[in-house]
C-alpha cells in the first residue's frame, strides 16, 4: 500500500493592497504675523511730527496771485501732500521688518550705469527675469536712483523692487525700475551676499484706481494679499497720526495768525 500525503490546504488569496497615491504636501502658509500698531507708531510718530514741523516752519515766498496767507497755506498742503507718500514708504517698510520669510530694506543710492540701460532697452522681459547683469561694474557713466522697497524670499530665492506712490506712478519711475530689476539679482548676491535666482519688479500706487489688465501693478487692496500680512491697516494708522499733527498745526497757526490781527 502506498501512502499519498493529503496536499496542503491552498493559501487563501492575500487581498493586493491599493496602489499608494500621491498626496502634495499642503503649502506652508504664511506666517500670521502682525506687526503691533502700537510698536509700529512708535516707530513712525516721529517722522510724522518732525515732517509737519518742518514743513509748517518753511518760509514761503509770497505768490503773485495770492496773498501771504494763502501762498503759506498752500505750501504747507502742497508739502504735506508729499510728505504723506514718503509716509506710505516708511510705514509699508516697516509693516515688513520684522517678517521671518522675507528680508525688507530701502535702498537709497541703486547704481545705473550706461551698459544697463542700453541692455533694458535690447532685452526681452523673460529674459530680465533671470537676468544678472553685473552690479557695480565700475563704468564711470553712472547715476543713482532710490529704490523704495526691496524685498528677498528666502523659500523661492526671489528678489522684488518696488516702485510706491502715493497716487499714479510716472514713465520715468517705470523704466528706472525696469533697469533696476535687470541688476538686482547681482545686487543681492554681492551687496547683500543673498543667493538670488530670479528677480520681479513692482509697481505700489497706493491710492490709484485698478487696471484690470495690468501686471506686477498695486494697489492698496492688494498689498494684505500680496505681502500675506496687514500692511493695509499699518499705513492707514499711520496716516490717520499724520493727518492729526497737520490738523493741529494748521490749527495753530490760524489762531497765531487770529491773535497778531486782533
Amino acid at each position: 500500500m502506498v501512502f499519498v500525503p493529503e496536499p496542503e490546504p491552498a493559501a487563501e488569496p492575500q487581498p493586493t493592497p491599493p496602489e499608494e497615491q500621491y498626496v502634495p504636501p499642503a503649502p506652508n502658509p504664511l506666517p500670521a504675523w502682525h506687526a503691533p500698531l502700537t510698536s509700529l507708531m512708535e516707530r513712525v510718530a516721529p517722522f510724522c511730527a518732525e515732517a509737519i514741523k518742518r514743513i509748517c516752519s518753511r518760509p514761503f515766498e509770497t505768490d503773485p496771485i495770492l496773498t501771504a496767507d494763502q501762498t503759506r497755506l498752500a505750501g504747507i498742503i502742497n508739502g504735506a501732500t508729499r510728505g504723506h507718500g514718503i509716509l506710505i514708504e516708511k510705514a509699508i517698510l516697516e509693516s515688513l521688518q520684522d517678517r521671518a520669510d522675507r528680508l525688507a530694506w530701502c535702498e537709497p543710492a541703486f547704481r545705473l550705469s550706461h551698459g544697463d540701460t542700453n541692455y533694458h532697452k535690447a532685452a526681452t522681459a523673460e529674459g530680465m527675469a533671470f537676468a544678472a547683469l553685473p552690479y557695480g561694474d565700475g563704468d564711470a557713466k553712472h547715476r543713482t536712483v532710490q529704490v523704495d522697497l526691496i524685498t528677498f524670499e528666502a523659500a523661492t530665492g526671489t528678489v522684488r523692487a518696488y516702485e510706491i506712490k502715493r497716487n499714479h506712478e510716472d514713465a520715468g519711475s517705470a523704466a528706472n525700475l525696469a533697469i533696476v530689476r535687470s541688476l538686482l539679482i547681482s545686487y543681492a548676491r554681492t551687496v547683500k551676499q543673498l543667493p538670488a535666482v530670479s528677480a520681479e519688479m513692482w509697481t505700489i500706487s497706493y491710492y490709484g484706481v485698478p487696471h484690470k489688465h495690468a501686471t506686477f501693478r498695486l494697489t492698496r487692496a492688494d498689498l494684505d494679499e500680496h505681502f500675506g500680512c496687514p500692511v493695509v491697516a499699518n499705513v492707514d494708522r499711520a496716516t490717520a497720526a499724520y493727518r492729526e499733527a497737520l490738523q493741529s498745526a494748521l490749527t495753530t497757526a490760524h489762531d497765531e495768525r487770529e491773535t497778531a490781527a486782533a
